[in-house]
């Protein structure tokens, strides 16, 4: 195998790896993109030789650039529903590195910033598929602050257990909800 082809075969893991990997971009859309891409690439490979290289990847960059920045361009459900996904699971997010931070960290400083996720959930502007969700979620975690707040150990088992129950319960509408919106042939024959 030479250089070139694995360098060719680096650059088809790593553009069907982005569209396999994400969410965001499991759709007819950027799947199309990345076949073009793909294409694109392969037909480069006929030119001579300075200007394959260049071609080929100036294809790649293109297309990742397409799927890495400019996703929005390609996710399968409208713009105000991604922005609002996004911002929700980077929330999300910020309440799980929390999370794994909270032996690390003061318990007011943890309670603080705990809060200050929850009201950024809260601030999300949710279309209107998504207010229900919006609200079960600060529903349950201002219940989580609550027992963080009255609390200053653990609480009993019988109580994490109905809390991750609940919370399981909110997290899989989510997904469903996530999966029905951006499912892969969702908005084709759409404009």
């Amino acid at each position: 195998m030479t250089p070139v082809s694995i360098v060719l075969a680096l650059m088809f893991v790593g553009l069907w790896f982005v569209v396999l990997s994400t969410w965001e971009l499991r759709n007819w859309r950027a799947v199309g993109l990345t076949v073009v891409g793909t294409g694109a690439i392969l037909l480069a490979g006929l030119l001579p030789w300075p200007l394959r290289g260049l071609t080929q990847a100036g294809a790649w960059g293109a297309t990742l650039w397409v799927l890495l920045v400019r996703t929005e361009l390609v996710v399968a459900m409208p713009a105000a529903e991604y922005r609002f996904v996004s911002a929700y699971i980077a929330s999300l997010g910020r309440l799980g590195r929390l999370k794994g931070r909270a032996l690390e960290v003061d318990p007011t400083t943890l309670v603080a910033e705990y809060e200050a996720a929850i009201r950024s959930i809260e601030r999300l502007e949710a279309p209107a598929d998504w207010t229900q969700l919006q609200a079960d979620t600060v529903r349950e975690l201002e219940r989580r602050l609550a027992m963080m707040k009255l609390l200053h150990a653990p609480p009993p088992a019988d109580t994490l257990r109905v809390a991750e129950a609940q919370w399981r319960e909110v997290m899989q509408r989510f997904r469903r909800m996530r999966e029905a919106k951006s499912g892969f042939w969702r908005g084709l024959g759409a404009s």
